[in-house]
């Protein structure tokens, strides 16, 4: 009997051990899924601001100040389109500036040197710079014609090409709602103001978000169609997926408790059965 009695608590051990193992296992696997889930979003997030910029769309041609646009629940990167330069009979470059917020947000990196910050100086996207002079260094002179008026700049940085990915208007014009290809430092002397906005939710929200300001706007601007509908067209996708292998796993793994249960019940009936075959009381 003592014996008996011994194999009935190794074997309630036993089953107790495996429970446990199936229950890890089960939260294992549901932790991998959301991990990785996660991990694939952001690698998602990280190569479609990397083309498209992280912006949810445009305001083009706004009366508004930014420390005004600040005051909403969305970061803003201003920018201006000051003059367009001729390279070629068919190839014209867009000269602006950006704020530091306008670098962030639109995710614009330099290959060399530094974004311009005193006056005369200039950055240029790398096909531009390749267009107008591919003999022309850092550090070095040139001159070129902004504003009706022949001008002396140095170039002092060469930037990444960002402004053929990104999103436009649909009735695009070069110099007046594009971006600047040839930056210079900041000069702040427009009537009007163009933002790069940005909203910090799901990309579905900030969509919404966004359509929703452009009505205030009067539509001045735009979304941003490449980020959302090519950069992040699977985001959703994944997230519905993710929670769809979660349903399966639990309904799988509640099918596999029941079962352990029922075995276990199972078997426990049996043994009762022989300890009171052996003048015992039911074990419970």
């Amino acid at each position: 009997m003592i014996k008996f009695s011994i194999k009935l608590l190794i074997a309630r051990l036993k089953w107790f051990l495996v429970m446990t193992i199936a229950l890890g296992i089960t939260l294992a696997f549901i932790t991998s899924l959301i991990t990785s889930s996660e991990a694939i979003k952001t690698s998602l997030k990280n190569k479609a601001y990397k083309n498209y910029g992280e912006h949810s769309g445009l305001l083009i041609g706004i009366k508004e100040s930014k420390s005004l646009l600040n005051n909403n629940n969305f970061d803003a990167g201003e920018y201006q389109l000051i003059d367009t330069l001729k390279i070629s009979e068919d190839l014209s470059a867009t000269i602006g500036w950006m704020n530091i917020d306008a670098f962030k947000i639109g995710h614009i990196n330099l290959i060399k040197g530094k974004f311009p910050t005193n006056e005369n100086e200039v950055a240029i996207e790398s096909f531009y710079l390749e267009k107008l002079d591919p003999t022309w260094k850092l550090g070095d002179t040139k001159k070129l014609l902004i504003n009706n008026n022949v001008t002396q700049v140095k170039l002092v940085g060469i930037i990444e090409n960002y402004s053929a990915k990104w999103s436009v208007p649909y009735n695009i014009e070069k110099g007046v709602n594009d971006f600047p290809n040839i930056l210079v430092a900041n000069k702040d002397n427009s009537l009007t103001s163009n933002f790069l906005i940005k909203f910090n939710k799901d990309p579905k929200e900030n969509e919404e978000e966004m359509l929703k300001l452009l009505e205030i706007y009067n539509d001045q601007g735009i979304i941003n169609e490449k980020l959302f509908y090519k950069g992040l067209n699977q985001y959703d996708n994944i997230t519905n997926l993710t929670f769809f292998f979660q349903i399966i796993t639990l309904i799988v793994a509640s099918f596999c408790f029941w079962s352990l249960f029922y075995y276990f019940n199972f078997f426990q009936l049996q043994k009762d059965a022989l300890f009171k075959a052996a003048g015992s009381v039911s074990v419970k």
